[in-house]
Formats: C-alpha cells, sequence, structure tokens
C-alpha cells in the first residue's frame, strides 16, 4: 500500500512546497489522528511548533464538546473512504480557541486534511447578532415607552382647542409642557442606562413631592386609555425638599409605571412612597408599586420576567429590557429594585433610594408658611375633573370612531369541511357579501376561529378524520373568546338523532349536504 513515505523526492518536494505557501491549516494524519505532517499555520495562528506536533493526535486539540463529532468522523472516512467537511474548534497554546472548518480526504489509509479558519467571521456575526438585538431592544422602547407620554401630549393639544377660557388653556399647555419635558426625561433615561455612557448625576435641592406627582401626570390619560387608575401616596414625614438627582427619580418612577401599565387590563397602579428615619442627614425613601385588576392575554415576549424561579422574584438575570433599564437607574442613585409576580395579588415593583436633608430650605418652608399636611393622600394629580372628563371625551370619540369602522366590516364566516371541493363551493357562494376563512381539518378550524375579530359564523362539517365536528364545536364552546360563535352543522346524516345530539353539543342549525345554495344563504 502506497503511503506518505513512499514518496519520491520530487513528490516530496512539491508537497512540501504546498504546505510552505498554503494560508490555512494543512496536516496529514494517519487513521487513528496522529499528526505525521502539519505546515507553519498551526505556529503563526495557534503557536504550536512544528516538532511539537508530530505524533500528537488531532483529537487532543479540539474543543472537549468537539471530540465526539471528529472521532466520528475519522471512523467514517475509514469505513467509506470518502471526503467529509466539518466544523470544530481548535485550541490555541494561549488557551483560547479557533473556529475553523475542516475538509477531510482518506487517500490510501492516511487522511489528508485542509481547514478554513472563521474566527473572524464568527466574532464579526455575534458582534452583529448583538447589534440587532440592541437595535430590537430599542425599537420596543420607542413603540411602548414613548409612545404613552407621546399620546398624551397629542390628547392635551386636542383638549386646548375645546376650551374657551384661558386658565383652561393655561392648564393644558402646563399638562403639555409636562408630557414634552417627561419625553426628554425618558429619552435622557435610555442614554444614561447605557453603562458606558454613565457620567454621574445632578445633585441639587428639590421638591419631593411635585417631583413624583410630575413624574405620572403625563402617565394619567394613557393609564385612564387601559381603564387604570392610578392612586398615590406619599408618607407625611417625608419632608417637602430634599437633595439629590430629581431628572433620575422621575426616569425610575416613569418607567416603572410605564411597566405596571403593561400589566393590566383594567385596574389599579398604588404608588406607597414611605421614608427611613429623616432625621439621618443621609436617608433612605421607599417606594412600592402594586398592580391590582385584570391583567391582559400576553405571550411570553410580552412578560415583564424573561424567567420565573419557583418564587416568582425577578433577579438580576431574568428582567426583561425595560425593567434592566429601571434597574441601572436606580443603582445610579445608590438604590435597589426587585419585583415580584403572584398571580392573585399582581406585579410589585419596590425600590428604594439615597436622599438627603435640605434643612435650610424646610425651614424656609416652615417659616414662610404652614406645613403642608400630607395625611397618606390620594389624589387624582393635580388633572381637574372637568379636565378628565373632557380627554375621556376625546377617547370615547375616537372609540366610536374605530367601532363605526368594525360595524362597516363584512361578517366573517368560517368553513370546515376535509373535503376541498365542499369548502370551495360554499366560499363562491358567500364570498361576494361575507369575508370568508377556510379550514379543512380540526385543529386548523379551532387556530381560525380565535383570530380577532373572531368569526360571526362557523359552518362545521361533522364527519372529519382524526377530529369530528362534535369534538371541535366542543372546544370551540371551551374558550371564553369563541364559545358565543354560532355554529351550524354541515352533514350527509338527516335522522333526528344525530340532530339532537348535535343541538345538545352547541349547534343552532344543520345544513345537509348536498348543499342547496339558496338554502345555505337563508340559514
Amino acid at each position: 500500500m502506497n503511503d506518505f513515505f513512499s514518496l519520491n523526492e520530487q513528490s516530496r518536494q512539491h508537497l512540501d512546497g504546498f504546505f510552505t505557501i498554503c494560508m490555512e491549516f494543512l496536516c496529514i494524519t494517519d487513521e487513528r489522528g496522529n499528526i505525521i505532517k502539519s505546515n507553519h499555520v498551526w505556529e503563526t495562528k495557534l503557536g504550536y511548533l512544528t516538532p511539537e506536533l508530530i505524533g500528537k493526535n488531532l483529537i487532543d486539540l479540539v474543543h472537549p464538546n468537539d471530540v465526539a463529532s471528529l472521532i466520528l468522523a475519522f471512523k467514517k472516512l475509514a469505513t467509506e473512504n470518502e471526503s467529509l467537511a466539518l466544523s470544530i474548534r481548535l485550541h490555541s497554546n494561549d488557551g483560547t480557541y479557533r473556529f475553523v472548518t475542516w475538509q477531510f480526504q482518506w487517500v490510501d489509509g492516511l487522511i489528508y486534511s485542509c481547514a478554513k479558519d472563521l474566527t473572524e467571521i464568527y466574532h464579526a456575526k455575534k458582534d452583529a447578532d448583538s447589534t440587532k438585538f440592541l437595535n430590537n431592544q430599542l425599537i420596543s422602547i420607542l413603540s411602548n415607552e414613548i409612545y404613552e407620554p407621546l399620546e398624551s401630549l397629542l390628547l392635551f393639544l386636542q383638549l386646548m382647542t375645546k376650551t374657551q377660557s384661558g386658565s383652561d388653556q393655561n392648564i393644558c399647555l402646563e399638562n403639555i409642557r409636562l408630557s414634552a419635558d417627561f419625553l426628554e426625561n425618558l429619552i435622557n433615561g435610555m442614554l444614561a442606562a447605557d453603562k458606558n455612557n454613565l457620567t454621574g448625576h445632578d445633585v441639587v435641592s428639590f421638591n419631593f413631592h411635585n417631583t413624583v406627582e410630575d413624574a405620572i401626570i403625563p402617565l394619567i390619560v394613557s393609564a385612564k386609555r387601559h381603564n387604570i387608575t392610578i392612586d398615590l401616596s406619599i408618607h407625611p414625614k417625608i419632608p417637602p425638599t430634599v437633595v439629590g438627582d430629581p431628572q433620575r427619580l422621575k426616569q425610575i418612577i416613569s418607567f416603572l409605571i410605564l411597566n405596571a401599565i403593561k400589566c393590566l387590563e383594567r385596574g389599579k397602579i398604588s404608588i406607597e412612597v414611605t421614608p427611613e428615619n429623616t432625621n439621618k442627614a443621609v436617608f433612605k425613601i421607599y417606594f412600592a408599586v402594586k398592580t391590582s385588576g385584570i391583567a391582559p392575554l400576553k405571550d411570553s415576549t410580552d412578560d415583564l420576567f424573561s424567567i420565573n424561579d419557583s418564587n416568582r422574584r425577578a433577579n438580576e438575570s431574568n428582567l426583561n429590557y425595560g425593567l434592566e433599564l429601571v434597574k441601572t437607574l436606580v443603582e445610579t442613585m445608590n438604590g435597589k429594585l426587585s419585583a415580584t409576580h403572584d398571580h392573585e395579588r399582581g406585579y410589585e415593583f419596590s425600590f428604594h433610594v439615597l436622599l438627603l436633608r435640605d434643612d435650610t430650605q424646610n425651614r424656609k418652608n416652615n417659616s414662610s408658611s404652614p406645613q403642608r399636611v400630607l395625611p397618606m393622600y390620594n389624589k387624582n394629580i393635580r388633572l381637574k375633573s372637568e379636565e378628565l372628563l373632557a380627554i375621556e371625551q376625546i377617547r370615547n370619540d375616537q372609540t366610536k370612531a374605530h367601532n363605526t369602522a368594525i360595524t362597516e366590516r363584512r361578517p366573517r364566516i368560517l368553513v370546515v369541511d376535509d373535503s376541498p371541493a365542499n369548502t370551495q363551493l360554499l366560499a363562491q357562494a358567500l364570498v361576494e357579501n361575507y369575508e370568508i376563512l377556510v379550514a379543512n381539518n380540526g385543529n386548523d378550524a379551532l387556530g381560525l376561529a380565535q383570530q380577532v375579530p373572531v368569526p360571526d359564523l362557523i359552518l362545521l362539517d361533522l364527519n372529519m378524520p382524526d377530529m369530528s365536528g362534535y369534538e371541535v364545536c366542543k372546544q370551540i364552546q371551551l374558550e371564553e373568546s369563541t364559545m358565543a360563535i354560532p355554529i351550524i352543522f354541515l352533514t350527509t346524516l338527516s335522522d333526528t338523532e344525530n340532530e339532537a345530539y348535535g343541538l345538545q353539543s352547541g349547534a343552532v342549525d344543520f345544513i345537509s349536504k348536498p348543499f342547496d345554495l339558496t338554502n345555505v344563504e337563508k340559514k
């Protein structure tokens, strides 16, 4: 048998020349993977000198997770005597790994191998995927968090056109200003949450109560649109004026409430603010944001926790991007965020921040006017009742316009029959006056029945393979979103017993096959 050692001098020179000029990994091994010859690329890219590679097994140079794949490749080469490709990781002398793709060729008992280094391409793809992920996060923030205060701005502008008195217009202008400041604050918060851009934060004297309220006001309209009320309770022991970063505090509160709004279809968000010992120069203030009410139907991508542990408690590894942003902002104020979820009690977000007493300003407030009494107050923050009613009227007008558009759409009929000829016949007969959905089996029918808007009527074949019309009807009756859809059975059975059973299953009528199309439309 010819082998590597039986090459004549001329052939050996040609082979050595090829090994010298090639810029990719080259090696020749025996059938077990022991290296007989290698080129200089092993030294330049992995740090192995040629003498130390000779006799070494190629299996010893790959990542542990790739060993099984390489052994299987060698066995396949030995039995099939063919070429094959394989992507593995090669271990370098400095402990790192290079990502390479191999081409193996079996020739007279030896394995000739060539590998292309794809490490740079792999890392470039990884960086591109990371950039794409960050872009998707930004799009999510833009489409969710920023949309809410932007809608408040537009509603206040519409409200302003409906007001007559100067004082009411001034109130609208003030709320427009607050919403605009709120938008700017959200964007600054996103930039601040990028840890590469953190440059500290401002420490100034500010009115604590007004700052908290300013963070909430632009979101009241959005909350009401979701049938959500916001209750705020500030403990009376918290001094009116404190020292800290008011903008960062507003960012934290606003982002948390935006996340809380996502948790509810309708209900209440309660915000409770309590102090530590305010006699200290530096003290903690604790915030608790709790939701109660009806949670919306969501898919997992909307969940505030990407993973939940057995206690349903969020930790640093399982917060979604919105809460990760809040967590980062809280940490810039020397605080800590925690979040929990209980199916009965809802979501609860809590955090604390460190603030300083402003004794000079508080003494000034005390001497100039009586101290503001806040007995755990709960009010609809600085929005007049008539203003809220006007906003509600704007919303109602928009809802009516939306409902009018809905009523103008054609009724939807879902036709379910395992015979395409039957569904086509019914669709052609009804398509002029109705929007037609077609399913040829029970599983497809259940999926289409839950699409929004749900069908106004289902024509359902009784005799279908895998899942009968009776079973499909039963499943539809069990779902809250579809249980009110009227169902008419399509059947070749005309006996009284089957009709009675069908009506008991939830059907409202029967249509017998072959179809009388005139009778079908009358039904």
